[in-house]
């Protein structure tokens, strides 16, 4: 049985953690770590790990606000053949959008502010907060 779960996540990098397979005798084979990227079906092997009881992986280069599936499955060598167990289930992981940026004064009066900000193509909306009595709150939700 092989444990996929979510160590690490940001804007462009995904970081697997998985805990290695042994059999009962101790002795453990490895692992091949694949992934596949949204919409797609077909999966691609990253790497392959083979020592450690748990190993992790740090997968870069990704898209912002992209969903990724990744599955990882262990293998043994047995007399010079690698023999492979069943896959792990997927884990369906999307990327943090980027930060937003380019926040300004739009316009302001006595009672009121207008803020323009530049749009984030990774983002579906935007929360609009200010700091006010020590705390942040939310003054607009813009989608």
């Amino acid at each position: 049985m092989i444990n996929i779960k979510k160590e690490e996540l940001n804007a462009n990098n995904i970081k697997k953690v998985y805990n290695a397979f042994c059999g009962i005798d101790g002795i453990c084979g490895g692992f091949a770590f694949h992934t596949c990227i949204e919409g797609g079906n077909r999966f691609v092997k990253l790497t392959e790990k083979t020592s450690g009881t748990s190993v992790s992986h740090k997968v870069t280069g990704l898209e912002s606000g992209k969903l990724y599936k990744f599955r990882i499955r262990s293998y043994r060598n047995v007399n010079g053949t690698r023999v492979y167990a069943a896959y792990s289930d997927v884990l369906k992981v999307r990327t943090l959008p980027t930060a937003m940026t380019g926040l300004t004064l739009g316009a302001r009066t006595d009672t009121s502010i207008s803020l323009k900000w530049d749009k984030n193509e990774s983002a579906n909306g935007a929360i609009v907060e200010m700091y006010s009595g020590g705390e942040w709150i939310t003054v607009a939700t813009k989608t």
